[in-house]
């Protein structure tokens, strides 16, 4: 049951519901994200509750990321390291998405195509992206790697480079952005010795576009 507490309304919700292992509000509330452990993933739209839904073979999504104006919500799996990106084609409350792989051939690559994503952030403008991964070999266990993103007019990952963590066998334990700069961000890394680091990186922004498009 879903309550519009200014106006005193309830819908319910009558399926869709079982099973899930993650929620995630879009940034206006436009939307809201499902995910199931079967595999299955929702996306709601809130002003008449109506759904769509898809379905993975990856697994159950694990995290999942929207840009700041509920245009893309990029997606890592259970299994692998290719994510998904569901594009919104035209303005809420429209469920009219389209579903794109997004590949990481970088981490691929060091992980003999045998790894998996295990955390993500991705800052509000959707500028900077950073993830932690498993599977990879002595020189990369337990890096953060962070990419650049831009709208081309798809989703393009840049790979600009590799943190590691403050001793030798640390693992990243939680990502968090710091958005409140002039230029740039601030990376937080919680590490598994309990010594958490920040790590600025500075760019000159190029957001304010917006994010809807029509793809071919």
């Amino acid at each position: 049951m879903v309550w519009d507490l200014a106006q005193g309304i309830s819908t319910p919700l009558k399926r869709g519901f079982g099973g899930i292992c993650l929620l995630q509000w879009s940034p206006r509330g436009d939307y809201l994200f499902s995910s199931h452990m079967d595999g299955v993933f929702r996306l709601w739209e809130t002003e008449n509750w109506t759904s769509e839904k898809w379905s993975s073979a990856s697994g159950p999504v694990i995290s999942a990321m929207w840009n700041s104006n509920d245009g893309i919500l990029l997606m890592a799996f259970d299994q692998g390291t290719t994510l998904g990106a569901l594009y919104l084609a035209s303005r809420p409350p429209s469920l009219d998405f389209q579903l794109l792989p997004v590949e990481l051939p970088d981490i691929q690559r060091i992980t003999g195509g045998n790894g998996r994503i295990e955390k993500m952030v991705w800052d509000h403008n959707g500028e900077r992206f950073a993830v932690t991964f498993s599977g990879g070999d002595d020189v990369h266990s337990g890096l953060v790697a962070v990419y650049d993103t831009r709208k081309t007019p798809i989703l393009a990952l840049s790979l600009l480079g590799f943190i590691r963590g403050p001793e030798p066998g640390a693992k990243a334990m939680s990502l968090a952005f710091y958005e409140s700069l002039d230029s740039g961000l601030l990376l937080s890394v919680c590490w598994s010795n309990c010594v958490c680091c920040t790590y600025p990186l500075i760019f000159k922004s190029s957001s304010k576009q917006s994010f809807y498009i029509n793809l071919p």
